[in-house]
C-alpha cells in the first residue's frame, strides 16, 4: 500500500493514481499499526508524521478517519516521545485541516511555520519543500517559540461548555439555539440537540447531558 501512496508524497507529482487509490490511502496506516506489534512507530514518519500524506488524506476527505488513527497510534506507541510527536501532529491536523482543504498547495508552508521546537516543524524539515516562486513560500516573522496552546477548535458560537475526562473524549457546547456534543480529539460533531441551550452539564461517566435553556 505504501509503495502506491509514496509517489504522491512530494511537493508535486505527475504520476497518475490508480482507481483504488482512495482505498489504499485509507488503509495504509491501519496496516502499519498492525505490523508494528512491538510499539515501535518509526514507520509513521512516512504517513501520520508526513505533511504530504496528511494533505492527501485531507484532500480526499479522510481527516476524520485520520484523527482516529492518531488516537490508535498513541495507544500503540511504547515510547513516550512517539506519543508526544503524534499528539502534536493530531493537534495540527485538527487545527489546520480546514485551511489545508481550502489551500492544499500551502500545506507544507503551514507545517513549516509551526514552532521550531515542535514535532510538526522538525518532521516537515526532513522533506523536500515545494519550489519557490513569486509570493511563495510565505514566512511568518513571529513564528511561535513553543507549541500552540490551543488544543481544539470548534467553529460554533458558545455561551457555555463542559468536557468529559480524556478517556470519554467528548465536549458539550451550549450555543443558545442548540446544544452540540463533539469529539474532544477531532472536533467532529457527534450529536446536535435542537433545544434552547444556555448551559450544559455532563455527568462524570459522560452518559448523560443536562441542558439549561
Amino acid at each position: 500500500f505504501l509503495s502506491i501512496v509514496q509517489p504522491q508524497l512530494c511537493p508535486s507529482t505527475e504520476e497518475k493514481t490508480p482507481d483504488y487509490y482512495d482505498h489504499v490511502l485509507n488503509q495504509v496506516v491501519y496496516h502499519q499499526l498492525k505490523a508494528a506489534k512491538d510499539g515501535t512507530l518509526d514507520c509513521l514518519k512516512d504517513t501520520l508524521r508526513n505533511i504530504y500524506f496528511v494533505k492527501e488524506r485531507i484532500v480526499h476527505g479522510q481527516e476524520h478517519t485520520m484523527n482516529e488513527e492518531y488516537v490508535d497510534a498513541m495507544e500503540s506507541a511504547s515510547n513516550p516521545k512517539d506519543v508526544a510527536k503524534l499528539k502534536a501532529w493530531a493537534k495540527f491536523v485538527q487545527l489546520y485541516s480546514q485551511n489545508i482543504r481550502q489551500f492544499p498547495e500551502l500545506a507544507y508552508n503551514m507545517a513549516s511555520t509551526q514552532a521550531p521546537s515542535g514535532a510538526v516543524y522538525k518532521d516537515t524539515m526532513r522533506l523536500a519543500a515545494p519550489a519557490g516562486h513569486d509570493g511563495y513560500p510565505l514566512r511568518w516573522r513571529n513564528i511561535p517559540l513553543s507549541d500552540d496552546p490551543m488544543a481544539i477548535k470548534i467553529p460554533v458560537k458558545g455561551v457555555d461548555c463542559c468536557a468529559s475526562t480524556p478517556k470519554n473524549d467528548v465536549i458539550c457546547i451550549a450555543s443558545e439555539e442548540f446544544a452540540g456534543i463533539y469529539d474532544m480529539s477531532s472536533g467532529e460533531a457527534l450529536h446536535m440537540l435542537n433545544v434552547s441551550a444556555f448551559s450544559v452539564c455532563l455527568t462524570e461517566d459522560a452518559e448523560s447531558l443536562f441542558v439549561g435553556g
